[in-house]
């Protein structure tokens, strides 16, 4: 706070004791005439009464201001302290009057208060200053006016002041520090986008110096003029942007994705004076964004368009068609032949480096525009855009079989892979992309079973038979839990004499509504979805109770063995040959028991085969090979494996009198069991011609509806009871 005008000039009000000792020296010096003395004592009183009067007025002004006054003499004692000043001082009333100053308040005589205060009277001149008391602890501003009969000082508490000063030092303070040092980038600009202030850090988001920067316009720096306008209109309609993405171009024309934050500058007048943001760089979250969504839509291994893509993709494909009907589209599913060979024999890297070796060939077969898929494993699927006629797709599938068709180079080795094609033709009938890949796997199916290595396009007779198939797994599940299946028993019988020396147990299903199912339809289901092993296991347990029920009963049966056929499967489980063991010791079946497998699932698994074997021979089990000659060859190994007989499969028999190589092929087996020591077992004889052919090719066992159909268990009794045992 200013003085009160006419303050510096003030002088401390005389003391009433001064005042009095000078009316009495004037006295003296008047006194001799009564009258003089009457009148120079009237005049005196008056003098006197105004002196206190003016005196009294003073004091109570000086009282009444808001500031602390007090006087000092030229011995520095006060001679005068108003109210407030001892209010200021946190002094009682009228303990400052006649103190002397530096007594009263030693440590202030080397503060600024000592200093300015000395300075004043020194110089003659005003001090004027602000200062912390260390007596009470409170900044004062201070006013100090110097006269010859000593100074006169006004003082204000301005605590209060310089804390909301350094506050708002501080603040300041805060702001520039979050302002330059935030790691954020931070900008000020006009009205116009011109830049006016900015941080460290948008220097190093944008790439241009600070002085680079205020001389430019915020404009320049977005790289998609559709964010500028997108920007414009939002801080126009709101004030403000939250959460605004834009692309910025940097100095080296590099771009980045921001995150944008800004609102509007208002003047006194509410006018728009600017715009101020902070601006963060998300290009590393849209990168690893952008990245997630690729791996939620890609295959890792092969980068191809995933499932979910392909099948978002297949989608906006009968969208199309269903608005436009002279759409057409087609979708092909692929499947590699004899992918699980290569990936068990070389290894899963291997087969993983053919994968996207595939890969690379299906996307060089398609159109530009086209969407080649990998759905998992070893399954492809290509969506073909706008073709004119199912030939289209065709020539596509030719050209995907002669690309396959080229050798791989893996672990070191030439590798060959082909494919099985299903085509099906997109059209507004479909309601659901899932309908067409359906019938495109329907038809690739169906190209596998008729061998693979080319493609089908499907028809409604495929979906017809994919459901029957698919009715028929289902019922085949109930029938396994169910036990809806019985054994027959084909006979086995000597060329030479005609006589019963085996019997071989075929499973028939008696389905509760179809009746009497044949194995060639429900046993490849069985081995495809794993049924194979709980069934095989009960034909395996009930033909050798049965047999043992037999021997008991019938002396025909003593001499007789039993042939159970085991599938792959079934030889990897683990407990197969322990319980195979407790069956032959249980029931008394040792050197009757006699297991058929084929050559395929003998080669699969050849040193897990000859070991399980061996402990089942040495249990007195026979091991013979069926359908010889018409799976993988196992000659290399037929030696290692400890085989008792050979099934000459009947399609070798069959041609048996029409076919002369035929007939050599038939004597080479019976040549090759001869030669090994082992027995041959023709199947499928149906004609005396075949029968007489394979006596003399020097088979001596055979089986066949020409000696007997495969017979329930009741109509095989009837024949036990009415044979002779053998010899």
């Amino acid at each position: 706070m200013e003085p009160k005008e006419g303050a510096a000039h003030a002088e401390a009000p005389p003391r009433g004791d001064d005042q009095r000792h000078a009316i009495d020296a004037r006295e003296r010096e008047t006194a001799g005439s009564p009258a003089v003395d009457r009148a120079r004592l009237l005049a005196l009183e008056e003098s006197r009464a105004r002196a206190e009067a003016a005196h009294r007025e003073i004091v109570a002004v000086l009282d009444r201001i808001t500031d602390g006054f007090f006087a000092l003499d030229r011995d520095w004692r006060v001679t005068y302290a108003n109210r407030r000043a001892e209010e200021l001082l946190a002094l009682a009333p009228g303990t400052l009057l006649g103190q002397h100053l530096w007594t009263r308040f030693p440590d202030s005589y080397d503060s600024v208060f000592g200093r300015e205060y000395r300075r004043a009277m020194a110089d003659m001149a005003p001090a004027n200053f602000e200062a912390r008391s260390v007596v009470v602890d409170r900044w004062f501003s201070v006013h100090a006016y110097p006269s010859p009969e000593g100074l006169s000082v006004y003082f204000q508490d301005v605590t209060e002041k310089r804390r909301a000063e350094e506050a708002l030092r501080e603040s300041e303070r805060r702001y520039r520090s979050l302002f330059h040092d935030a790691r954020d980038a931070i900008y000020i600009t006009s009205s116009s986008g011109r830049f006016l202030d900015v941080n460290a850090s948008m220097e190093a988001l944008v790439g241009y110096s600070r002085a680079e920067l205020l001389q430019m316009s915020a404009v320049s720096l977005y790289a998609r003029p559709a964010d500028l306008e997108r920007f414009r209109r939002e801080i126009e309609a709101h004030g403000s942007v939250h959460g605004f993405e834009v692309r910025l171009r940097r100095s080296d024309g590099s771009e980045i994705d921001c995150l944008l934050n800004s609102v509007v500058r208002l003047d006194a007048d509410g006018r728009v004076a600017g715009y101020q943001g902070i601006i963060h760089d998300i290009t590393d979250r849209k990168r690893a964004e952008e990245s997630l969504r690729r791996d939620a839509l890609h295959d890792p291994l092969t980068g191809l368009p995933n499932r979910a893509l392909f099948m978002r993709r297949l989608e906006r494909a009968l969208e199309r068609a269903a608005r436009d009907p002279a759409y057409h589209f087609a979708v092909l599913f692929l499947d590699l032949d004899r992918f699980k060979v290569i990936n068990d024999s070389l290894g899963h890297l291997a087969g993983d480096e053919l994968l996207v070796g595939v890969a690379r060939r299906l996307e060089a077969s398609v159109r530009p525009g086209d969407t080649v898929a990998r759905l998992g494993g070893d399954e492809f699927a290509i969506l073909l855009f706008e073709i004119e006629e199912v030939e289209d797709a065709d020539r596509i599938a030719e050209r995907i079989h002669e690309r396959l068709k080229e050798p791989h180079a893996l672990a070191g080795q030439t590798v060959f892979t082909t494919a099985s094609v299903g085509v099906a033709l997109g059209s507004a009938e479909y309601e659901r992309p899932e309908e067409l890949l359906r019938d495109a796997d329907t038809a690739m199916y169906r190209a596998k079973q008729l061998g693979g290595v080319q493609h089908q396009v499907f028809d409604h007779t495929m979906h017809a038979e994919a459901m029957a198939l698919l009715r028929l797994e289902t019922d085949l599940r109930r029938a396994v839990e169910e036990e809806e299946f019985d054994v027959f028993y084909q006979p086995i019988v000597s060329l030479d004499t005609g006589a019963l020396v085996g019997l071989e147990a075929l499973a028939r299903w008696r389905h509760p509504t179809r009746g009497l199912v044949m194995p060639a339809e429900f046993i490849p289901l069985a081995e495809e979805t794993g049924l194979i092993v709980p069934l095989g296991r009960w034909v395996l347990d009930a033909a050798c109770r049965r047999m043992a029920d037999w021997r008991a009963r019938y002396p025909q049966a003593r001499t007789l063995t039993l042939s159970v056929n085991v599938a792959a499967k079934q030889l990897a489980q683990r407990d197969l040959v322990e319980h195979i063991e407790e069956l032959v010791r249980t029931l008394g079946l040792a050197g009757i028991l006699r297991l058929e497998m084929t050559e395929s699932a003998l080669v699969a698994n050849p040193e897990g085969a000859i070991a399980a074997f061996r402990r089942l021979r040495q249990a007195g089990v026979e091991l013979c090979i069926d359908d010889f000659g018409t799976g993988y060859s196992s000659l290399s190994h037929l030696h290692r494996f400890p085989v008792d007989m050979l099934k000459i499969d009947r399609s070798f028999v069959e041609r048996l009198g029409r076919d002369e190589s035929n007939r050599q092929i038939v004597g080479a087996i019976v040549a090759l069991a001869g030669a090994l020591g082992i027995e041959a077992i023709a199947e499928g004889v149906e004609t005396p011609q075949q029968r007489d052919e394979l006596r003399a090719l020097g088979s001596r066992t055979a089986q066949g509806f020409l000696f007997s159909p495969p017979l329930a268990a009741t109509a095989l009794e009837a024949l036990l009871r009415e044979s002779r045992p053998t010899a």
